[in-house]
């Protein structure tokens, strides 16, 4: 998925790097700005998102690094695996 379809409060499908797939909850997203010392400028600027989410089978929370992972969306209904 891409970045903007991601809404805090919804139901996802997520394939974690177990190689396995999860239901979470998006909690929320936290935005960093990062500094790299390589590049022709010097100290080049950019910005990444974390996604921090609840499993919906054990409701511990994981920080998902990519919006690559997250596969669909799902209903409440329909949330179990």
């Amino acid at each position: 998925m891409l970045a903007s379809q991601i809404e805090v409060g919804k139901l996802y499908v997520i394939r974690h790097h177990d190689g396995k797939f999860y239901v979470v909850r998006a909690d929320y997203i936290k935005n960093y700005n990062t500094y790299s010392g390589y590049g022709s400028t010097g100290r080049v600027s950019r910005s990444m998102k974390h996604y921090v989410c609840t499993k919906l089978a054990t409701g511990r929370q994981i920080e998902v690094k990519s919006a690559a992972k997250f596969r669909r969306e799902v209903t409440p209904e329909n949330a179990v695996l």
